[in-house]
Order: structure tokens, then C-alpha cells, then sequence
């Protein structure tokens, strides 16, 4: 898998925490973080055959360092044709397509309403109706009350204005 995917190179402008470490400590740090979050990112997109068998690059848009990651995964020969990905410490990992959002913070939004959706429809399912996995039911509610969770915590950020004037970086 080719991927240009080195963190150091495009990540625009986020800024971590002050956890003591040295400014090169945190630099290094936010490196391999984002670099795992984008190679899950990728990985998920080529299992989902969004993207096939080509070479990709993935980056960082938008990043609140060890919580939260928007970037763009884009065929390396065409980089106007992309779509957004988010991943993070306690999100799922999800994409969207270009056309959905224009700006991070759009397409955080976007992922925000998307998963309170989903979550409705999980909540409404009883563990007979909904798909079974090789251990049995499932508890879809459960799920689903997670999925809100989340939403409601991306939302947050979404709607914190400090966040984003913080942390919101020129696009690549």
C-alpha cells in the first residue's frame, strides 16, 4: 500500500496539549498518532473498496492532537477527487465524500448528524429484527446509545468556536 501519509509533513497548524513533554516530544508524539489514524483511515477505505488497489495520500485537515482527526484520502493521481475521513480515540472511523462539506469543521457536522441517524435507527431495532453475528444477539440499543454519545461529543466541538479558531488550519 503507498501512501504519503507522514503527519510531519502535512499537518497544518494543530496545536496539543501542554503535557510537559518538550516541543519535539509532542511534535513526534502527534506524528504517530496521526499517522496510525490515517493508515486506519486508508485501510478502512480500501476494505470498503472506495478505494481499490490504487496508491494513496492521506492528510490531516483538522486535528484536535489524541482526540479527534478530519483529514482528506485521495487517489495519489488525482488529488482533486478525495473524500473526507474522521477518526479518533473514542469515534469511529468514517468518510464521507468530498461533496458533503467544503471545510473540517462542515464535514464534523455532517459526521455528527449522520451518526445520531444511525443511532436512531440502532435504538429501534430489538436483537431479533437487527443482523446477527457469529456470538448472537446483539444489543443494537446499546450500541446505538454509544453512537449518540459520540455524535453529541463531536458536536461539541463542532459548536465550540475557541476549538476551532485554535485549530483550524489552511487546507493542503
Amino acid at each position: 500500500m503507498e501512501q504519503d501519509n507522514n503527519p510531519e509533513s502535512q499537518h497544518e497548524g494543530a496545536t496539543g496539549p501542554d503535557n510537559g513533554d518538550s516541543p519535539e516530544e509532542q511534535r513526534d508524539a502527534f506524528i504517530a498518532w496521526a499517522k496510525t489514524k490515517l493508515d486506519g483511515a486508508a485501510r478502512m477505505l480500501r476494505e470498503k473498496g472506495v478505494y481499490a488497489a490504487q496508491p494513496v495520500e492521506a492528510r490531516v485537515s483538522w486535528t484536535i492532537p489524541n482526540q479527534v482527526l478530519i483529514g482528506k484520502v485521495r487517489r495519489a493521481d488525482d488529488p482533486q477527487d478525495f473524500v473526507w475521513v474522521i477518526a479518533g480515540e473514542d469515534l469511529p472511523t468514517d468518510h464521507a465524500e468530498a461533496a458533503i462539506a467544503a471545510e473540517p469543521r462542515d464535514v464534523a457536522r455532517h459526521f455528527a448528524l449522520k451518526w445520531h441517524l444511525d443511532a436512531a435507527r440502532l435504538e429501534g431495532l430489538d436483537s431479533a429484527d437487527g443482523p446477527r453475528t457469529r456470538g448472537g444477539d446483539v444489543d443494537w440499543s446499546g450500541i446505538g446509545e454509544g453512537l449518540t454519545a459520540r455524535a453529541e461529543a463531536l458536536y461539541r466541538f463542532v459548536d465550540d468556536e475557541e476549538i476551532w479558531s485554535r485549530n483550524v488550519a489552511p487546507d493542503a
